[in-house]
């Protein structure tokens, strides 16, 4: 299930989806909001009016050229970057969730007595919670991979081990201890 996890972020990342549809990967991963549609308004209002100034001057078209790139810039840093910061904010939210029901699928896992027999009581459930542990590792891992740009900002130390600790809530959950004294 880890691996289809690392396959799912790998076909979702910029590498695949990105080049493949980079609309869908804007929308999913990205969150540009409306500041794309003001940009792409914004580009074809210069493509006119560049065409419009085939009589001018060379200097004067790129002078009009460089402005409107200065004034494009703008645009992209007061209407597309705060809604990719909380789009940001949101798949890193939804990366944290998932390590907390993980951690709590692991409690939940110390309760379940480990001498019951598998098929009466809570002890049923152990494999289910389980699987739902792994698949909420692998949904983890594939939202890692898939918006590789959250990870920029924080130190490579604090990735190392987050994905240190989700491994080892996979691999090891808690257990009982057998012998309490």
């Amino acid at each position: 299930m880890l691996i289809v996890g690392i396959v799912i972020g790998f076909v979702l990342s910029p590498w695949v989806l990105g080049r493949w549809n980079a609309q869908l990967y804007d929308h999913w991963f990205v969150g540009s909001g409306p500041g794309k549609a003001q940009l792409a308004q914004f580009d074809a209002q210069t493509a006119a009016m560049l065409a419009g100034m085939s009589g001018a001057s060379p200097e004067a078209a790129q002078e009009k050229a460089q402005q409107r790139e200065l004034q494009r810039q703008a645009i992209m840093q007061l209407q597309m970057q705060p809604a990719q910061q909380a789009h940001t904010q949101y798949l890193a939210g939804l990366r944290a969730s998932l390590l907390l029901v993980m951690a709590l699928i692991m409690i939940l896992e110390t309760l379940i007595d480990p001498a019951a027999p598998a098929d009466a009581g809570p002890a049923r459930y152990r494999g289910r919670l389980a699987t739902i542990r792994y698949a909420c590792l692998s949904a983890w891992l594939a939202l890692l991979i898939a918006a590789p740009t959250t990870l920029l900002s924080v130190s490579p130390l604090f990735v190392i081990l987050a994905l240190l600790l989700a491994l080892g809530f996979a691999i090891v959950p808690l257990g009982r201890n057998e012998n309490p004294g």
